[in-house]
C-alpha cells in the first residue's frame, strides 16, 4: 500500500492521453498510419480484429510503429469479438509475449474464430 508519506519527493502523477482502439487494415500502410496519429497523444494501441488476416501481421506492425514513433508508447492488443455480440479492446503489456497473448486470446475466446482460424497456430 502506498501512503502520502511514502511518496514524498517522488515525481508527480501525470495524465496521459491515448487511444486504445485503433486499426491498420493493411500492413504495408503502417507509415501512413503513423502519420495519421494525433501528435498530442502519449500512447496508442493497435487493436485489429482477431478474425482478419492482418491480425497475424500485427506484431510486425507494432514493432515498426515502435521504431517510427519513438517518442510515444505503442501497445499491442486485439479487438475481441466477445460472446453475446459485443466488442472489447484487450491490450497487453509490452514484452516478448504480447503477440502470443493476443493470439491465444483470439484462439480461445473470440466468438468469430472458435479456434478455427488457420493462421492462429502459425501465429503462435
Amino acid at each position: 500500500m502506498t501512503t502520502m508519506s511514502s511518496t514524498a519527493g517522488a515525481a508527480p502523477w501525470a495524465w496521459l492521453r491515448g487511444d486504445l482502439h485503433t486499426h491498420c487494415e493493411v500492413a504495408a500502410q503502417i507509415g501512413a498510419y503513423v502519420d495519421s496519429i494525433d501528435p498530442r497523444l502519449d500512447f496508442v494501441a493497435l487493436t485489429n480484429h482477431g478474425q482478419k488476416p492482418v491480425f497475424f501481421e500485427q506484431h510486425d506492425m507494432v514493432a515498426e510503429l515502435r521504431q517510427r514513433w519513438t517518442a510515444r508508447i505503442v501497445l499491442s492488443g486485439v479487438e475481441w469479438n466477445a460472446p453475446g455480440g459485443g466488442h472489447a479492446c484487450v491490450v497487453f503489456p509490452p514484452g516478448a509475449g504480447e503477440a502470443d497473448h493476443a493470439y491465444a486470446l483470439a484462439r480461445g475466446f473470440d466468438r468469430h474464430l472458435g479456434g478455427a482460424h488457420p493462421d492462429i497456430d502459425a501465429g503462435l
